[in-house]
């Protein structure tokens, strides 16, 4: 019996795999072939998947030994389809600035182009929002990331009947 990953991705993960991605220790006999079944005597282990992916490491034929191959099977192969998958459906937090900056610099030269006690459009509330709630977003991400957090340089102001 190996480790099966069930989390973020694991759909997209297993797609195209016959079996998905279980890993196990692969007990590797005295004549080098390979067996998944449970047998009393052998050389050592080997990480293995149920997709075929074999770890380069041997391990010795103890319960250490097999940990440590599952282990390897997790960092080496994966953490790897996790993270192949992840970077393609992750936004990084450069462009979610980005998009803030854009539409604080927009909603900064719709205000400036009017009278100072005209209120924010729905459009331009609608803007604070989206901000707000992406630095929000980005603040808590912060926190719960390893490492020193950063807060964010301050709440969107939205002006209402001509004060912000």
């Amino acid at each position: 019996m190996g480790i099966v990953y069930c989390g973020p991705f694991t759909d997209a993960i297993n797609e195209g795999t016959r079996y998905g991605h279980e890993g196990y220790g692969v007990q590797v006999l005295h004549d080098g072939t390979e067996t998944r079944s449970w047998v009393r005597e052998f050389r050592e282990y080997r990480a293995g998947c149920d997709c075929g992916w074999r770890g380069r490491t041997v391990y010795p034929p103890t319960e250490a030994g097999e940990t440590a191959a599952q282990d390897e099977w997790d960092t080496e192969h994966l953490q790897v389809l996790i993270y192949k998958v992840a970077h393609g459906k992750v936004v990084p937090a450069t462009a979610l600035l980005g998009l803030i900056t854009g539409l604080r610099r927009e909603l900064s030269a719709a205000v400036a182009a009017r009278d100072f006690d005209e209120p924010l459009t729905e459009r331009e509330r609608g803007q604070c929002e989206v901000i707000e709630a992406i630095e929000r977003h980005l603040y808590d991400a912060a926190v719960d990331a390893p490492g020193p957090a950063r807060p964010t340089s301050g709440g969107t102001a939205a002006r209402s009947g001509g004060a912000w």
